[in-house]
């Protein structure tokens, strides 16, 4: 953020002499919203004279940092005794207020960037006085999301850019973010906790206040920025990433903790998909092009549905990391149609040996085989008139059958009943821990886990008679558990607790148990009456 020094700011000598004064930076210390209303113009002597101020104040603040000079005390006694008015100041002059009007040009964005920069880069009473002033979180986010819409030609865009995008990172956390860079397996347990507790009060609200509380216009706009800002990087900066770097590593803090959405929009998860194409093959960007994957597998481990996963593999099916994305959400049926549809392999990616690439592509490819074999639309009535029943769609709601019409399927309701919602056939599901599934998801890992019990049964076999064998043995009551999102789905012969005990006398047979990995946790699946 360094600049020329104003004048008489020129020397350590002289902004000692300035921090010093007891009227220092006199016209901080007006208020401007006291004022005439012509100074809303920003030509008046005041409004000069403190943006004069605002510059000196930078440089002492520039100066502490770059010369390794100690006016710790100095900057904190002058910047306390001004801060009342300083805040107000940043706001008057902030180009919330002179976007599109004939004055926009004259708002002295550098200056204000560069302070908001030191600001919340500096410790101490002015940390504290910063905890304190919510208005000073809103002007900052607001500058981050619509820097395009305030830039002027008189401001530098990468220095000030690259300020804001760090401010923005010191200003999510309260201890910043290293709180959980020695965390052990017990403390993860409770990082969310953590999280909530570490985070800035006053940094949500100033984000979604500067979208007007729209949640997924928070991204919409951060995509915006991240286009504009690589584009200022490679026209003034090529060789510098670390201001772009700043940026999108924190719109990834926002999707992976501070805001979560169940569901993005389909053209910001295409936006970013596109910023990665466009700058994956330029060598310094290469870096920053896996930081913008880490925001899209934020928003694909929230998403409720899988969708973001989903428009991902509709616009580039190269992504580097998409084979272990797709074998967390292979269990999600929009997620297999795409790819089915798509025609996706999963070799030469990039990612993984050859040997691994291969077997992740048969892995999908296999899934995608049950898919069709679960949710064929040849038409249940075996009376169906209609003379394609093979290109049925209309599908039950238990998705065990689909029909060409209302018609056909109340012709074969007394022969589906006992298929259908809460009957006594047929693949059925509990879930038993962790985030709900959708009523298809969960249909399909019920018929998924009943294909793999038939596929393996020897397997599962001797399984169960190893577990009886071992120190100590499973006993007589014991569950199956399968993790179906592994490529080769592993099966474990587990003693039931006191909880699942019930689980044997009402499947009547052993309790099972499938384990899938859904909106970035462990769900379990209890699946019954399967006969």
């Amino acid at each position: 953020m360094s600049t020329r020094p104003p004048p008489g700011y020129d020397s350590i000598a002289k902004i000692r002499q300035h921090l010093r004064k007891p009227n220092s930076f006199a016209y901080l210390r007006l208020d401007p919203f006291a004022l005439e209303t012509d100074h809303w113009e920003l030509r008046s002597s005041q409004v000069l004279g403190a943006i004069n101020n605002l510059d000196g104040l930078n440089h002492g603040l520039e100066s502490r940092f770059k010369e390794g000079q100690d006016f710790t005390r100095e900057i904190q006694r002058c910047v306390s005794e001004l801060w009342p008015t300083l805040v107000l100041w940043l706001d008057f002059l902030h180009p919330m207020h002179h976007a599109g009007t004939s004055r926009h040009e004259r708002v002295p964005l550098q200056t204000i960037c560069r302070m908001l920069f030191y600001l919340f880069n500096t410790s101490g009473l002015i940390e504290e006085m910063r905890s304190r002033t919510a208005r000073l979180y809103d002007m900052l986010f607001l500058i981050w999301l619509r820097f395009d819409e305030y830039q002027t030609t008189s401001c530098m865009a990468y220095p000030s850019f690259t300020g804001i995008a760090e401010a923005v990172r010191q200003s999510m956390w309260i201890a910043g973010k290293g709180f959980a860079d020695n965390l052990d397996g017990d403390m993860l347990a409770n990082y969310p906790a953590m999280v909530a507790q570490n985070m800035s009060p006053h940094c949500l609200p100033a984000a979604l206040g500067a979208v007007r509380n729209r949640p997924r216009a928070f991204y919409r706009q951060a995509l915006r920025q991240t286009r504009h800002f690589i584009d200022i990087t490679k026209a003034t900066r090529p060789s510098s990433i670390s201001g772009v770097e700043d940026h999108v590593i924190a719109v990834a803090e926002f999707a992976s903790e501070l805001l979560p959405l169940e569901v993005h929009a389909k053209d910001v998860v295409v936006g970013f998909v596109d910023v990665v194409r466009s700058i994956r093959s330029i060598p310094n960007l290469r870096s920053v092009a896996i930081m913008v994957c880490s925001v899209l597998h934020a928003m694909w481990r929230s998403s409720s549905d899988g969708r973001p996963l989903l428009h991902m593999e509709e616009n580039s099916s190269q992504l580097v990391g998409l084979t272990r994305l797709v074998s967390l959400q292979g269990s999600q049926v929009n997620v297999l149609r795409a790819l089915d549809k798509e025609e996706v392999s999963l070799r030469n990616l990039g990612a993984g040996a050859p040997e691994e690439q291969d077997r992740l592509d048969y892995w999908m490819k296999e899934r995608i085989r049950a898919l069709r074999q679960f949710y064929g639309t040849k038409c249940a009535n075996e009376e169906c008139p209609s003379p394609d029943p093979s290109s049925a769609k209309f599908r039950c709601p238990c998705f065990n059958a689909c029909y060409c019409s209302k018609t056909c399927q109340k012709i074969d309701r007394q022969s589906h009943k006992s298929y259908c919602v809460n009957g006594t056939k047929g693949p059925s599901y509990r879930t038993v821990d962790g985030p709900e599934v959708s009523p298809r998801d969960g249909h399909f890992v019920a018929s998924l886990t009943w294909k793999i019990i038939n596929d393996h049964a020897q397997t599962i076999v001797v399984a169960i008679q190893r577990a009886q064998l071992r120190d100590p043995p499973v006993g007589k009551d014991y569950q199956l558990l399968f993790n179906v999102a592994d490529m080769i789905p592993r099966i474990a012969v587990n003693p039931l607790n006191r909880a699942e005990e019930k689980w044997n006398s009402s499947c009547g047979g052993i309790p099972i148990c499938a384990s899938i990995t859904f909106a970035g946790s462990a769900t379990r699946l209890y699946i019954i009456h399967i006969r």
